[in-house]
């Protein structure tokens, strides 16, 4: 099987890459060949996968083009695509940014060839989520909704990342048989359980015990939450040392607010996604905070696989796909209730016990529903199942009487 593999951003910001990255390897493992193409950036074109191969060094045997994003990108894309889709079978979609799912769209029309849509987040909201800030404007977010909206409709086949997703397909005209469950996963052999001794702890800058929050500080991020409690939870617990994990455009405005509430957190900054998962193996307790948003509902987060599969004592909000990810396996709190997160990272920090517990059922979960390894096989069913649709829609009576008119 040949998959053109569309991705609509620069693969230098790692973080937002880990998905692909992660499906691509396993597709490459299971002798399907694999063309990626993305979005060039100008500025950063020398530089975008060269990043991705420090993390991704498997990218070295995968073919790669670049795509445009200035004015007319479109149509030049669209012959692009419709080019390579010559010596490829199927075409993957990653997320509906229209610079690509436009150009995807019109060349799988164009070959005959299926598309299959990966839909791992409601990119319409995120877009929603940074209008205050500038980031986006309203016209880019209505863009993205009438393209998002009607997709589902035009691919042969979907893997959703969460059970909101799945419902806003069907919502949106997507029929059940075209679906297929591929929630956020973890490299399990990356993110294990582990114990530290006092040089490795000494080397990651940490102690513990440890409260930990890990991702992205982009604009659509939730961290300010973990910086507040973590003040009750220093009252309680006054040698527990808090880290947050990952960098971005609020990573200051963070700092402002530890400093502003007097409690002491170490900030890493972006850093390689393997010194990730040290960080997150070495914590004591791990916490993701979520509001009760459509963004949040849409979301399968990462950063709760990668918990499952170190073993982490996990506190989480109970929105969205997080209650099936830890519910039984972690301490879930309504979301925006800062005193309960509290509450429940000092319950964990004071039972070790009940630590050990949760730490092994969180592995056993990832290793048996929330792993990439699960994700991939689940969106190589969609591929065959695309393939043999348009195989069959090639055969039907309708379309043999169709060739005969001609």
């Amino acid at each position: 099987m040949r998959v053109l593999f569309l991705y609509p951003y620069a693969v230098g910001s790692v973080a937002s890459f880990v998905r692909p990255a992660n499906i691509i390897k396993r597709l490459l493992a299971r002798g399907v060949k694999v063309t990626l193409a993305t979005v060039c950036h100008l500025r950063r074109a020398s530089t975008d996968i060269n990043l991705s191969l420090l993390e991704f060094p498997y990218l070295k045997s995968v073919p790669h083009v670049r795509l445009f994003a200035e004015r007319g990108a479109v149509l030049r894309n669209t012959l692009i695509v419709n080019r390579l889709l010559r010596s490829h079978d199927i075409v993957h979609l990653q997320k509906c940014h229209p610079i690509v799912s436009i150009p995807a769209t019109i060349a799988s029309a164009l070959s005959g060839k299926p598309l299959h849509y990966d839909w791992d987040d409601n990119e319409t909201e995120i877009l929603r989520s940074m209008i205050s800030n500038g980031v986006a404007s309203a016209g880019q977010a209505r863009e993205f909704a009438f393209v998002e909206r009607r997709l589902v409709r035009l691919v042969d086949t979907i893997s959703v990342a969460s059970q909101r997703l799945r419902s806003l397909a069907l919502q949106y005209g997507a029929s059940p048989d075209a679906l297929f469950d591929a929630p956020v996963g973890a490299d399990l052999s990356l993110f294990a359980p582990r114990r530290f001794n006092r040089e490795e702890l000494d080397s990651l800058g940490v102690r513990p015990p440890m409260v930990l929050y890990q991702g992205q500080l982009e604009e659509a991020s939730f961290a300010e939450a973990f910086v507040e409690c973590a003040v009750r939870v220093a009252e309680a617990v006054p040698e527990a040392q808090f880290v947050v994990v990952g960098g971005g455009a609020k990573l200051e405005r963070l700092r402002e607010l530890a400093v502003a509430n007097r409690v002491p957190v170490t900030f890493t900054g972006y850093i390689s996604h393997r010194m990730v998962a040290e960080y997150v193996s070495a914590a004591t307790v791990c916490v993701a905070t979520f509001p009760d948003t459509e963004l949040v509902r849409c979301k399968s987060p990462l950063k709760i696989a990668e918990y499952l599969a170190s073993g982490g004592a996990i506190v989480a909000s109970e929105v969205g796909d997080v209650p099936r990810m830890v519910s039984g396996a972690g301490i879930l709190v309504p979301p925006g209730d800062i005193g309960g997160l509290a509450e429940g990272i000092v319950l964990l920090l004071r039972d070790a016990s009940l630590r050990a517990k949760l730490g092994a059922l969180a592995r056993k979960r990832a290793e048996q529903e929330f792993n990439w390894e699960r994700t991939t096989a689940s969106i190589l069913s969609a591929y065959r199942e695309a393939l043999e649709g348009r195989g069959r829609a090639q055969a039907s009576p309708s379309a043999m009487s169709g060739e005969a008119r001609h």
